[in-house]
């Protein structure tokens, strides 16, 4: 029984306890919740004036240092050209009114004077001329000249003066022998060969001539052995075109002492045939002889002409 009491009376006081703990616990709660919407605002302000803080700018203030003057260099003075006469009136440095008066005047110009004395002596002289009573000059005599005696006309004003019965009347014979040479038929002057130089530059060859050595200097070299032992010359020759473009003949005239080059330039002169034909306005032309000269130099290279 004792400890059935006993224990009564344990859980009597722990529920005393319990019922004085929890209006103490309830006003706890109750501070701190004031506690805390006391603080809380100025807790709030001061995280808003932090985060302010880091959001404006830091300003840095920057000042203007002055800036040390340059020393001030007199400007160079101006050259000036003077001429034999300076064409420059000088300055005015007189102040008196008087002096200024008196300085208006100009001397007079003595070149202007004598052309006009000349002018008058001039007019006077032609006036005095004009005055004088004309002289009336002697007619030359006729000189009578001896009139040499009519040359006798030569025989081709005869017979441009016979008359159509005297020529019809004539011998056939007579008639051919005494006129002119024109009635007894002109030759054929065609010319048949020519000889002309590659570099002309007469106008019936400079277009042909153009494609000729156009055409040569496609396949002309300078030789590579040769130009590295130092070679270089300058050689003449002679090469035959027929009508039909094709080459007759090659004949070196003037070598450049150096075999190599002698016959390079031959070389491409054969390659480079058949040349064009003849233009038909060179008719009649059967051959045409070429002269040509070759040079080899290393600096400038090589050309024909």
């Amino acid at each position: 029984m004792d400890l059935i009491e006993n224990n009564s009376q344990k859980v009597i006081k722990k529920e005393k306890k319990r019922s004085n703990f929890i209006p103490f616990l309830i006003a706890s709660i109750l501070f701190h919740v004031l506690l805390f919407f006391l603080i809380s605002p100025l807790f709030i302000s001061s995280l808003s004036e932090q985060a302010k803080q880091k959001e404006k700018p830091k300003l840095i203030e920057i000042t203007d240092l002055p800036v040390p003057k340059e020393k001030e260099t007199q400007p160079p003075k101006e050259t000036k050209r003077y001429a034999e006469r300076s064409h420059q009136t000088p300055v005015e440095k007189t102040k008196d009114e008087f002096t200024k008066k008196g300085s208006v005047r100009s001397l007079p110009q003595p070149r202007q004077q004598s052309k006009k004395v000349a002018k008058r002596v001039e007019e006077k002289r032609k006036e005095e001329a004009s005055k004088k009573s004309p002289q009336v000059a002697s007619l030359p005599k006729k000189i009578e000249k001896e009139i040499p005696p009519p040359k006798e006309k030569p025989e081709e004003d005869k017979l441009a003066n016979i008359t159509k019965e005297q020529l019809f009347n004539a011998p056939s014979s007579q008639v051919f022998e005494e006129g002119p040479k024109e009635f007894q038929g002109s030759r054929d002057v065609k010319q048949k060969e020519d000889t002309v130089d590659l570099n002309t530059i007469e106008f019936k060859y400079f277009s042909y001539f153009a494609k000729l050595k156009q055409k040569i200097e496609q396949v002309w070299n300078y030789p590579e052995s040769s130009r590295l032992r130092g070679e270089q010359g300058e050689l003449f020759l002679v090469f035959t075109i027929k009508s039909d473009g094709y080459l007759e003949d090659v004949k070196l005239i003037e070598p450049s002492g150096y075999n190599r080059l002698d016959e390079e330039a031959i070389r491409a002169i054969r390659v480079a045939s058949p040349f064009p034909p003849f233009p038909k306005q060179w008719e009649g032309l059967e051959k045409l002889n070429v002269n040509a000269t070759f040079r080899y130099q290393i600096s400038y290279g090589w050309n024909i002409r």
